[in-house]
């Protein structure tokens, strides 16, 4: 059963506080869990960890007068990872591909949980990465494949499960209640 603990804002305390299970041969601590920040409406409809758009986790990409995408080089001709990579965190404009956000930062999960400020609930689920290979769970690192990502604050990480569809349940660490 996965543990759900209220995040305090107004308390200075360890990002990592309540997250702190750990093994021999593990990850450094730092570097163990992603956090993603999912809206009341997700969480209670069992929707924070499934894609927008579930399927191959691949893109063919038409540049439009209607979609203007940034010339940098990034793109690739045809269907392809890259493309998935860059259309989903292109201009932070929530387009829909089979990845889903997480950052290693609790603090940036909390943005996304409250949609900014525009609500005073939310929750963050922390995921815990030692899991990801053993159940089929992909991490792209988005620095790694775009030059200038759209928030490099969130150093974001696109998981995707090996179906394409919904991540499992069994990396939830812990569900973190981000109430203001």
């Amino acid at each position: 059963m996965v543990r759900l603990r209220t995040l305090r804002p107004q308390l200075k305390r360890d990002p990592l506080d309540g997250c702190t299970l750990r093994s021999e041969g593990s990850l450094p601590l730092p570097d163990r869990y992603l956090y993603r920040g999912v809206s009341p409406d997700q969480h209670q409809a069992g929707r924070g960890l499934t894609p927008k758009k579930p399927g191959a986790f691949s893109e063919v990409v038409m540049i439009s007068d209607e979609r203007p995408l940034p010339l940098d080089g990034s793109w690739t001709v045809g269907a392809s990872e890259q493309n998935a990579i860059r259309l989903h965190e292109c201009q932070q404009a929530g387009l829909p591909t089979a990845g889903l956000s997480t950052t290693p930062q609790l603090d940036r999960a909390r943005v996304y949980a409250l949609a900014g400020s525009s609500r005073t609930t939310g929750f963050v689920y922390c995921l815990d990465r030692t899991l990801f290979a053993s159940l089929g769970v992909r991490e792209y690192i988005v620095a790694d494949h775009v030059a200038s990502p759209s928030i490099p604050e969130d150093n974001e990480v696109i998981l995707v499960a090996s179906d394409g569809g919904a991540l499992p349940e069994s990396i939830i660490a812990e569900i973190i209640d981000a109430a203001v």
